[in-house]
């Protein structure tokens, strides 16, 4: 009976990973004019172009049958994993992983606020264990989500972020990267012009080099450029897609979303493409990011930011209509070939994102002590752009940076230099990336630093 049962176990597993590596392992075939293959998942093809929705947004070409957008993996059973349950012993292995386990000591001042950090870390892990299931206290997946990868808790949280923003549907990724160099690709043809903004991250840039689409980067922030471009080309394209940044990476400055979501509505073939990985958590009454702050949801079509920053943990998502959703589901290469993120993760990115709401006050008290630092060191004569808790140090050159950041992480400052390719040359700075649990005493701490020991 034994050697049934564990002949049966080694078959089970055998075929998971067989349709694992199946589901990572699908290689693309160039076609004659460069433009992306047709992604099949099982069911009849249709004519995507059908759907009042889809032509409305410009989605055309040979589509596949919609997954069912409630579900994906249409009629696969769920890989819900082995259930042996959660023990006390289980529970204790993972609090011993937590920050303020045993008592330390630290190498900077303020040892009694790092104390308290740490407890109440540990105790916001410890409220998040007893939300755990043997469900959703899973290690991995172990498969694309179309397989045997899906879980509940993936629907839980794109349910709670559509009811979050007031969309009709959501899409979790497993990164950002993920994400923009999925959607771009997928979403866009050779009948396709995109406008992208001159300081766009490297992964929305990487994923308009994988679309065929044509591409135009406007002037950073300079919305009268992008205007005429609109109304130069507009006439000329099936669709035109605007890609921004909400918050930018570097300089910590802010698009005007409200402007865009303005030129946008002007043109019946026009969409909106804005990435929040740096807003999320941070901006909006409920930490929606700068789109709920400047109101502007609505208007955006493709609505995208990360878990990876303020949410502390991992994975993207997009906020979308529920077609577009369908669509991405059948179309995305970088969501149809790669295994899931584990159950455990998800559900982490639920309990934080339902407590958004609750950290108005800490996102305040960044506001302000971004705020402060930036008004320090423009009174100190530095060149400090932006609008947001990343503010940026302009030393100008490269080995300048270096030599500053070391001098302030001797002092006790983690703040790094970043330098070209990242920036321009000549732009090289000190990025200092702030976070609520920073005082304002260490701000003040800093900037009496910054005035004794550098030139401005």
């Amino acid at each position: 009976m034994k050697k049934n049962l564990k002949s049966i176990l080694t078959l089970c597993l055998t075929l998971t990973l067989v349709f694992s590596l199946a589901a990572c392992g699908q290689k693309a075939e160039e076609t004659p004019d460069g433009a992306q293959d047709d992604l099949v998942v099982d069911g009849p093809a249709v004519d995507v172009e059908q759907h009042p929705v889809t032509a409305r947004l410009g989605l055309s070409g040979r589509g596949d049958q919609p997954v069912d957008a409630d579900v994906i993996g249409g009629a696969v059973e769920r890989q819900q994993g082995f259930r042996n349950g959660i023990g006390p012993d289980d529970r204790e292995a993972f609090l011993q992983g937590l920050p303020g386990g045993e008592p330390q000591d630290f190498p900077r001042p303020g040892k009694e606020d790092e104390a308290r950090v740490r407890m109440r870390e540990r105790q916001t892990g410890e409220e998040f264990l007893r939300t755990l299931t043997p469900d959703t206290f899973l290690p991995a997946s172990s498969s694309s989500r179309l397989l045997t990868g899906n879980f509940t808790v993936y629907e839980e949280l794109e349910a709670e972020l559509a009811h979050l923003f007031g969309t009709e549907a959501a899409l979790i990724f497993n990164s950002g990267y993920h994400a923009n160099t999925g959607i771009l690709p997928a979403v866009s043809d050779a009948r396709t012009l995109i406008l992208a903004d001159k300081l766009v991250h490297a992964s929305l840039i990487d994923g308009i080099r994988l679309s065929a689409a044509k591409c135009v980067r406007y002037r950073h922030n300079d919305l009268a450029q992008l205007e005429r471009l609109l109304k130069e080309h507009h006439s000329a394209y099936r669709r035109i897609i605007i890609v921004t940044e909400s918050i930018f990476s570097m300089d910590g400055d802010r698009a005007d979303l409200q402007a865009l979501a303005g030129l946008k509505r002007r043109y019946d073939n026009v969409l909106l493409y804005v990435d929040e990985a740096h807003a999320f958590g941070v901006r909006g009454k409920r930490g929606l990011g700068c789109a709920e702050e400047s109101g502007c949801i609505r208007d955006i079509d493709f609505l995208v930011g990360t878990f990876g920053k303020a949410a502390a943990s991992v994975g993207a998502y997009i906020v979308c209509r529920k077609t577009v959703r369908e669509y991405l589901v059948n179309r995305m290469r970088t969501l149809i070939f790669t295994t899931g993120l584990p159950p455990v993760n998800i559900a982490w990115t639920l309990f934080v994102v339902r407590r958004l709401a609750d950290m108005q006050e800490r996102r305040e008290h960044l506001a302000h002590i971004g705020r402060t630092l930036r008004e320090a060191l423009q009174a100190r004569g530095y060149t400090c752009p932006g609008a947001s808790h990343i503010v940026p140090m302009i030393v100008g050159q490269s080995a300048d940076t270096v030599l500053q950041a070391e001098a302030l992480q001797r002092h006790g400052f983690y703040a790094l230099p970043v330098r070209p390719p990242t920036v321009p040359e000549g732009t090289s700075r000190i990025r200092f990336s702030l976070t609520a649990e920073i005082r304002s005493e260490e701000i003040e701490e800093l900037t009496n630093y910054l005035t004794v020991h550098t030139q401005t």
